[in-house]
C-alpha cells in the first residue's frame, strides 16, 4: 500500500498526506476528506485517489500518482518525489553537484588569456566569459537551494510545509515562528544538530510517526533564523 523509496534518479518515498487542505490551482484538486472522529481520532486525512489514511506529513503528488511520506517536493531533476526514505540522498546530491559545478567553474576561470586591451581580451575570451559566466549561475542557484535545504533539515521542516504552511492544516494551530517537529523544542540549540542528524537516520520502513514536540502554550524556543533581531529571509509563501 505505502510504497518503498528508491535510490538514484527514480527515488520514490512512500507517503500519504495526513492533515494538508485540499489542492490548489497547480496541484490540482487533493481528493481527501477527514474520516470520522470515532474512526480516526488523529484526524489524518484518507487519500480517495490511492485508498490509504495518509500519515501525518505526507502528501499526495499527483505527477508520481502516490502518497509520499514526509513528502518535500517532487523534483523533476531527478524523477520523483523526495520524501522520507530518500531526502538524505537527495540533499548529498545536491552538495555533490555545487561541488563539481564550482570546480567546474574554477577549471573555465583558469582558460582566460591574459590579454590588456579590452576589444581584444573581449575577443579571445568570449566562449570562456559564456562558459565561466553559465557555471556562476549554476552553482548559486544550486548552492543556494542546498542551503535552503539544510534550513529545512536543521528545523525540522519540508519544503511543502515552509512554502505552503498557510494551507497545511495541521500546522495552523502553531505560531509562524514555531517548528512543532523540531527536536529544538526538546533540546534546546542541540535540537538543530538532533533534527539534522535524524534525517540521515531514516532510510527505510518502518515510516517515523510524527508526533507534536510543541503544544500551545508552550514557551517559544529561540528562532535561531528568524527573530526580533535578524532574518534570514527564509519566510513562507501561504
Amino acid at each position: 500500500v505505502l510504497v518503498g523509496a528508491r535510490s538514484e534518479s527514480h527515488d520514490r518515498d512512500t507517503a500519504v498526506d495526513p492533515d494538508e487542505t485540499r489542492g490548489d490551482g497547480n496541484n490540482g484538486d487533493l481528493e481527501t476528506r477527514d474520516r470520522p472522529e470515532s474512526d480516526n481520532p488523529h484526524g489524518f486525512r484518507f487519500c480517495n485517489l490511492c485508498g490509504i489514511t495518509q500519515p501525518r506529513r505526507s502528501h499526495h503528488c499527483r505527477t508520481c500518482n502516490m502518497c509520499v511520506l514526509t513528502f518535500d517536493h517532487h523534483c523533476f531533476w531527478i524523477g520523483g518525489c523526495v520524501g522520507e526514505f530518500n531526502h538524505h540522498r537527495f540533499y548529498l546530491w545536491l552538495m555533490v553537484e555545487a561541488l563539481c559545478v564550482a570546480i567546474d567553474a574554477y577549471i573555465v576561470f583558469s582558460g582566460f588569456h591574459a590579454v590588456y586591451r579590452a576589444s581584444e581580451w573581449f575577443q579571445r575570451n568570449f566562449l570562456v566569459l559564456v562558459f565561466f559566466s553559465v557555471s556562476v549561475l549554476v552553482v548559486s542557484t544550486v548552492g543556494l537551494f542546498w542551503l535552503y535545504e539544510t534550513y529545512l533539515l536543521l528545523t525540522s521542516q519540508t519544503m511543502w510545509e515552509q512554502l505552503k504552511r498557510g494551507r497545511v492544516s495541521y500546522l495552523r494551530q502553531f505560531p509562524r515562528g514555531v517548528m512543532p517537529f523540531s527536536l529544538q523544542n526538546v533540546y534546546g540549540w542541540k535540537g538543530l544538530f538532533y533534527n539534522f542528524a535524524e534525517t540521515f537516520k531514516r532510510r527505510g520502513m518502518p515510516y517515523k510517526r510524527w508526533e507534536f514536540l510543541w503544544q500551545p502554550g508552550d514557551k517559544e524556543p529561540f528562532n535561531f533564523f528568524d527573530n526580533e533581531y535578524y532574518d534570514c529571509g527564509c519566510f513562507s509563501f501561504d
